[in-house]
């Protein structure tokens, strides 16, 4: 068996390297972010580890292992789903994720711009980071972008834009889906309380964290992993 030892998320990064070096822990699973030094140093003592739908943008996508949820395949999905409810006026809002799934996102709304010539997808893409003071600043910055001109429907990547696209239409007296369509690549059952309650795809996170399990178990008896990603399931609302 093995030892595990589970790390919250208010950690300081030179506890986490003194627990991994008293303990002498053989493999990390990391389900959120590590600065680059501890990054460094993880594979600097060749420790093994996999991590869960992150990636330190400053290590290159061959140097790690990781379980991803899908983002290529989602925004395929819901692009999909938007096509076939008949919204040709389609914006993606894209907010930046690892490497690899970037150039998958990317490609995925390429293909299916190439396969439907009846449609229109225009994409905005945004820097926010998942913590950060300007949040609200941005969110203005959603706003006056809104207000220069409203698209039939919206794809979002990133769960707050989702947030603020409902509170927009609230406030303009919008009507969602009549009005704009909006759907969410980042689905959580939070969403189920909001109204109308969000059509979007939900990451399959028991089949992401065995599968990493699984990987950091292989990679600490010196086998050769790769990096997979995981292909999330539609979940069908009233906002589209």
């Amino acid at each position: 068996g093995y030892n595990a030892s589970l790390f919250i998320r208010d950690y300081k990064e030179e506890d986490i390297w003194d627990i991994v070096m008293k303990n002498n822990l053989c493999g990390i699973l990391s389900l959120d972010r590590f600065d680059i030094e501890m990054s460094k140093n993880i594979m600097e003592y060749k420790i093994p580890h996999v991590q869960v739908n992150w990636h330190n943008d400053a290590l290159p996508p061959d140097s790690y292992v990781s379980v991803e949820n899908d983002a290529g395949q989602a925004i395929h999905i819901l692009l999909e789903h938007l096509y076939q409810q008949g919204y040709r006026e389609i914006e993606v809002l894209y907010h930046h994720d690892t490497p690899l799934n970037d150039e998958r996102a990317f490609h995925a709304i390429d293909s299916f711009k190439k396969g439907k010539k009846d449609i229109s997808i225009i994409v905005t893409k945004s820097e926010i980071d998942f913590i950060n003071p300007q949040k609200k600043e941005y969110q203005k910055q959603l706003q006056r972008h809104l207000e220069q001109g409203l698209k039939r429907a919206y794809l979002c990547t990133y769960y707050e834009h989702a947030y603020w696209l409902l509170d927009f239409a609230m406030k303009k007296g919008l009507r969602v889906p009549d009005d704009i369509a909006v759907v969410t690549q980042n689905y959580d059952n939070i969403f189920s309380l909001f109204h109308p309650i969000m059509t979007g795809t939900k990451q399959l996170l028991y089949e992401i964290g065995s599968m990493a399990a699984k990987k950091l178990l292989s990679v600490i008896q010196g086998n050769q992993e790769t990096t997979v990603f995981v292909t999330p399931e539609l979940y069908i609302g009233e906002s589209s």
